[in-house]
């Protein structure tokens, strides 16, 4: 198919060595244009290759990264799964030690209150022992 007509006579066109050379010029263009094409080509091809090698580095890390974080987590008791048994072990534990606080402080609160009636007692003398008004058991003097 030709697009440029040929030149006759008085209705102008194109002479046969002109369409020669501007055919030679359109077949150079596409050699380079072909040329590009297979270039682009080839680049596309080891470009998605490298985009593959990407992805598998990508998945592979995705996966230590998740795995090492799971360990980390179980380890120090980190995260919603394995955090909240350790709150509430630590809640737990927490709750004893105020109650035993508490215990402990009513305990000394009454060693005292029985410290300052036996003092009296040994004061006033109306300590007994053993149901005998004047028998102090033997042991080191007091006060």
């Amino acid at each position: 198919r030709r697009v440029c007509p040929p030149q006759e006579e008085a209705a102008g066109g194109y002479s046969q060595a002109e369409l020669q050379e501007i055919q030679q010029i359109m077949d150079d263009q596409c050699g380079e244009i072909a040329a590009y094409a297979e270039e682009w080509a080839r680049e596309q091809a080891s470009l998605a290759e490298q985009q593959q090698q990407s992805l598998q580095c990508q998945g592979e890390f995705s996966e230590r990264y998740r795995r090492s974080v799971q360990e980390l987590s179980m380890s120090e008791g980190l995260g919603q799964r394995y955090g909240a048994p350790r709150r509430r072990a630590g809640e737990r534990l927490h709750t004893e030690v105020t109650r035993d606080e508490q215990r402990a402080g009513a305990v000394d609160a009454l060693l005292a209150q029985l410290e300052f009636l036996l003092s009296e007692a040994v004061r006033d003398g109306t300590l007994r022992w053993a149901g005998r008004r004047d028998s102090i058991p033997p042991g080191p003097e007091c006060g």
